[in-house]
C-alpha cells in the first residue's frame, strides 16, 4: 500500500514538472504533420488497437478510422511475439519528444460537443518514451508455416472481402507515452471540471493524474501506423481466398498515402460511420438513385412524346376542317 502511495506521489510530481513545460498559451505544433513527414498517418486519438500485424478496414479517411477485423495476435499466433520493437532512440521520431503539441482545433470542437457545452479551450500534450514497431516478412511467414492464423481471423477476412471491403494490414507503427494539459473556459468550477475528466479521460485513451492542474497521462498510445497490401495479400493467399487486386497500392505511392489508396471509391459511397450498410449496401442505394434517375428521364421523354403527339393530332384535325370547309365551298 505504501509503495503504491509513493509511486503515485512520484508520477504526481513527475507530471507536475510536464505541465511546467507544456506551454499552451501560445501556438503550438500539430503532431498530423510530423507524423505525415515520417510516412506514417496520424490515429486520432492515439490508441493501443492496431499494434504491427492487425488486419483494418478503413472507415474514414479524414481523420484516419479503422475499424479491426483481425487483431494482430489472431494473424501471428505465438509469433506475435516476435514483432519488432524498440525505443527509437536518436531517430527522427525521437525527437518529436519533448515538443509542446496541441490538440487540433476540430478535435476540440468534437469534444465540446459530445460535453455538450464549450468547456475545453486548448489540449497541450508532450510526448515521451518514442518507440517504433515493425512486422517483418519473415514473422508473418512463420506464423502461417506453423498454421498459427486463427480460423475466425480467416473467416472475418472473408466475409469482408465477399462483401466489398478493402482490407490491409498494419505493418509498422510510432508508439508514444503522453502527458496531456488541459485548459478549461473559466466557466469551468472544480466539480465540474470532475464530470469533465471522467468523460475526457476514455476519448484520450489516458488517466487523470492531477484535475486541479489539468493533467492526465497516457501509456503505449499508437500515433501514427504504416499498412503494407502485400502482407495482407500473403495472408489471402494462405487462406486462399480470393480478393479484388484492383485495389493495389500503385508503385512509387508514398507510404503515407496507403492507407488510403484503394479505398477512395467505397469511401465516396461510404457514409462515415455508416458501417452496417457498408460497400454493397451503399453501391446498391447508388444504383437505385440511378434507376430512379433513368425513370424520371424516361418519364420526361414520354410525357414530351405524348405533347407532340396531341399536337400533331389537333394539327390534322385542323387540316381535316379546313378540307371540308373548302369542299362545302365548292359545292
Amino acid at each position: 500500500m505504501i509503495l503504491k502511495i509513493c509511486i503515485r506521489v512520484g508520477l504526481a510530481m513527475f507530471c507536475a514538472a510536464c505541465v511546467n513545460k507544456i506551454d499552451t498559451s501560445g501556438s503550438l505544433n500539430s503532431i498530423g504533420d510530423e507524423i505525415k513527414k515520417l510516412g506514417y498517418n496520424e490515429i486520432r486519438p492515439p490508441s493501443t488497437l492496431h499494434p504491427p500485424g492487425t488486419v483494418v478496414y478503413v472507415r474514414e479517411a479524414f481523420p484516419l478510422t479503422l475499424q479491426v477485423v483481425c487483431e494482430a495476435a489472431e494473424v501471428l499466433g505465438s509469433a506475435v511475439g516476435k514483432v519488432l520493437g524498440s525505443p527509437s532512440v536518436g531517430s527522427e521520431w525521437d525527437k518529436k519528444a519533448g515538443v509542446n503539441f496541441s490538440a487540433e482545433t476540430s478535435d476540440i470542437m468534437q469534444i465540446n460537443a459530445r460535453l455538450g457545452d464549450e468547456y475545453v479551450q486548448r489540449i497541450g500534450f508532450e510526448l515521451s518514451d518514442t518507440t517504433v514497431g515493425e512486422l517483418s516478412d519473415t514473422t508473418l511467414t512463420s506464423s502461417m508455416n506453423v498454421n498459427s492464423v486463427a480460423p475466425i481471423c480467416i473467416d472475418s477476412v472473408r466475409d469482408r472481402i465477399e462483401a466489398g471491403f478493402p482490407l490491409t494490414m498494419i505493418q509498422s507503427t510510432l508508439g508514444a507515452d503522453v502527458v496531456y494539459k488541459v485548459d478549461f473556459s473559466n466557466t469551468v468550477d472544480a466539480s465540474a471540471k470532475v464530470a469533465i475528466f471522467e468523460q475526457l479521460a476514455p476519448v484520450l485513451r489516458a488517466e487523470i493524474l492531477d484535475q486541479a492542474s489539468g493533467i492526465l497521462r497516457g501509456n503505449s498510445l499508437i500515433w501514427g501506423v504504416r499498412d503494407d497490401r502485400f502482407l495482407f495479400r500473403k495472408l489471402v493467399d494462405y487462406a486462399g481466398l480470393k480478393e479484388d487486386y484492383s485495389r493495389t497500392i500503385a508503385s512509387g505511392e508514398q507510404a503515407s498515402e496507403r492507407l488510403l489508396s484503394g479505398v477512395s471509391v467505397a469511401l465516396r459511397d461510404v457514409e462515415p460511420f455508416d458501417m452496417p450498410a457498408g460497400v454493397l449496401t451503399a453501391r446498391a442505394v447508388a444504383g437505385a438513385a440511378d434507376a430512379a434517375q433513368a425513370a424520371a428521364r424516361a418519364a420526361d421523354a414520354a410525357q414530351v412524346a405524348a405533347e407532340a403527339a396531341s399536337e400533331a393530332a389537333a394539327m390534322a384535325m385542323e387540316a381535316r376542317a379546313e378540307r371540308m370547309l373548302q369542299q362545302s365551298m365548292t359545292r
